[in-house]
């Protein structure tokens, strides 16, 4: 499951281990790991400036990283609850991805409408 809007993503961590591939400059580096549910009793990351570990409990009023800052492409999460992975968009990467994959880039975008030109 993933929730987008303008600026961040989130997805659903199953319990288990979950990998997820971030797409700089597209989005990160700011993410988090945030509770859902019932707080989970183990949970630890790789690839994060300050990874989560066996000694930190991930609960609200304890510890929510929600400002953490993915060091590497791919984040590893281990728990044994399903936690939600936030990370950050580039609203305008993205646009500029689109663009360019549609063949566009330069062109005149939707709201130019089809008989303008770029500048």
């Amino acid at each position: 499951m993933w929730l987008i809007g303008s600026h961040s993503h989130v997805s659903l961590a199953p319990a288990g281990d979950t990998r997820v591939r971030l797409t700089p400059p597209l989005d990160g580096p700011t993410c988090g790991v945030i509770p859902v549910g019932t707080p989970p009793d183990r949970v630890s990351t790789t690839g994060l400036r300050w990874n989560l570990g066996p000694d930190i409990r991930l609960a609200y009023g304890s510890c929510v990283s929600s400002s953490n800052h993915a060091e590497q492409a791919e984040v590893g999460i281990s728990t044994d609850r399903p936690v939600l992975f936030t990370a950050s968009i580039d609203a305008g990467a993205v646009h500029d991805a689109v663009e360019a994959a549609a063949g566009r880039a330069g062109g005149p975008t939707a709201a130019e409408g089809p008989g303008a030109s770029a500048v």
